[in-house]
């Protein structure tokens, strides 16, 4: 990821934007911490056109009031409809 050091949304949603568009039907992605709410925010931002196996979000911190503060994100409030709703699908589709 570019400037590990010092993450953003600024430069890493499109860096994660890059990764996941090369990325193939049933690729599982994963975030940790700030690189998890980055992901999360970016994925409800712009849908992948792969259908993930599964997202995984480790570690990551709650933004918002009475959460973490942050100047750069807020995640929408209807974040859960927002998420690509096939991965919930295709993995019921399975069982």
């Amino acid at each position: 990821m570019p400037d590990e050091d010092a993450p953003s949304h600024a430069t890493w949603s499109p860096a994660i934007r890059r990764e996941i568009a090369d990325l193939d039907d049933g690729a599982i992605v994963a975030g940790h911490s700030v690189g998890a709410m980055i992901l999360i925010n970016a994925l409800t931002e712009q849908p992948p056109e792969c259908v993930l196996e599964a997202i995984v979000l480790i570690a990551a911190p709650f933004v918002g009031e009475g959460g973490w503060p942050s100047d750069e994100v807020e995640l929408p409030k209807d974040l859960g409809a927002r998420l690509p709703q096939w991965t919930l699908q295709s993995r019921m589709a399975f069982r």
